[in-house]
């Protein structure tokens, strides 16, 4: 699955941000979720936050990757979730819907 989400904020406001205060609020509410990674990135060639996280749902494991971006006073969240046996498989799929995102 890929979703995008697109909301304000205000002026001035940093990918990481908003990553460091939502991360909170996925790991309450995914089941037995870790974060396994995060790193800055670009995202349609502006700065960005990315998270990798894992969470388990009726005894499968699932990741979900998710992006944010900020632009004026614009916040792209772009999230990626696949079930973790085939994330390499669709991760191609995902890494062109993240090169294909513009931003206008």
């Amino acid at each position: 699955a890929a979703f995008l989400f697109m909301t304000n904020v205000p002026a001035g406001t940093r990918p990481e941000q908003l990553l460091a205060a939502r991360l909170p609020n996925l790991l309450a509410s995914l089941p037995q979720a870790e974060v396994v990674g995060q790193e800055k990135g670009k995202l349609a060639g502006v700065d960005a936050a990315r998270a990798l996280l894992r969470f388990t749902v009726e005894g499968k494991e699932f990741h979900r990757e998710e992006w944010l971006a900020v632009v004026e006073d614009r916040c792209y969240l772009l999230i990626f979730i696949a079930p973790a046996a085939s994330w390499e498989k669709v991760g191609e799929e995902f890494r062109r819907i993240k090169e294909g995102f513009a931003v206008f």
